[in-house]
């Protein structure tokens, strides 16, 4: 019975006028209606237990899941920073094998320049030495005092360096010419040997210090840097140029004046 029905029956039995049996059914309905009343609430009671129960079983399971799942964090997070520490030695190994590439290099380009300047240079003797080697054993012998013992490169090369022994070499090959004492294949010889001396000569310091002279074929005699040769004219223009001469680089003075022939 509802709430309607129990006030519809109330009215209508206070109308008849009969106050016990409106107690005696006002009871019952009311030990009716709480009776459902509490079966009811005992029922939602039980299922709201029921679904508590499930809740916080629910619950639990879902605890122990954030448990797992902030371990899970946690361990992922130790990793994180064990590989960003990694990453940061690495990151430095790195940079210090890049600037021992950079250095390595920069020493393998300058080892480098003195390798091709040693091989430039031990090509320049080695040339030197075998174009003295083939002057033969009478020139060898003039040649002592002036290119050091000529039996190794190294007595050449010492030889080569001095300065007045360049101006004796000069001299020595100037003669040479003049006095047609040697054939045409050992002037030529001691001419270029002559070349290779005097640019070891100049390689010796930290800066060149002659000059060749440059003569024209056909430019008029200038005794300031020509030298006429004794089997040709005295004055007149040049047909041949038997030795270049050289001057000082720096105040351009003349050391030696070219050998030439005139006509």
């Amino acid at each position: 019975m509802d709430d309607k029905e129990l006030f519809s029956l109330l009215f209508r039995k206070g109308l008849e006028g009969n106050e016990d049996l409106l107690k005696a059914k006002i009871k019952d309905c009311f030990v009716e209606y709480f009776g459902q009343y509490m079966l009811q609430n005992m029922q939602a009671s039980s299922s709201a237990e029921a679904e508590v129960a499930e809740l916080k079983e629910k619950l639990k399971e879902k605890e122990q899941e954030l448990v797992a799942q902030k371990s899970l964090c946690a361990a992922c997070e130790d990793k994180i920073q064990k590989l960003e520490k990694d990453n940061r030695q690495y990151q430095e190994k790195a940079e210090n094998v890049e600037k021992r590439r950079k250095k390595l290099a920069q020493e393998f380009e300058k080892q480098s320049e003195i390798l091709h300047e040693y091989q430039h240079h031990y090509a320049v003797l080695e040339d030197a030495f075998k174009l003295y080697s083939s002057l033969g054993e009478d020139v060898h012998e003039s040649l002592c005092g002036i290119l050091g013992n000529g039996q190794d490169r190294l007595g050449l090369l010492s030889g080569a360096l001095q300065e007045d022994h360049l101006h004796d070499f000069w001299e020595y090959i100037c003669r040479a010419i003049n006095n047609d004492r040697l054939n045409s294949e050992q002037i030529a010889a001691l001419k270029q040997l002559f070349d290779l001396c005097f640019e070891l000569f100049n390689q010796g310091g930290r800066e060149p210090a002659y000059l060749r002279l440059e003569i024209s074929i056909g430019s008029h005699y200038d005794e300031n840097v020509m030298l006429p040769c004794l089997s040709g004219a005295k004055i007149g223009n040049v047909e041949n140029v038997f030795l270049a001469g050289y001057k000082h680089r720096i105040n351009g003075n003349v050391v030696k004046r070219s050998l030439v022939q005139l006509v």
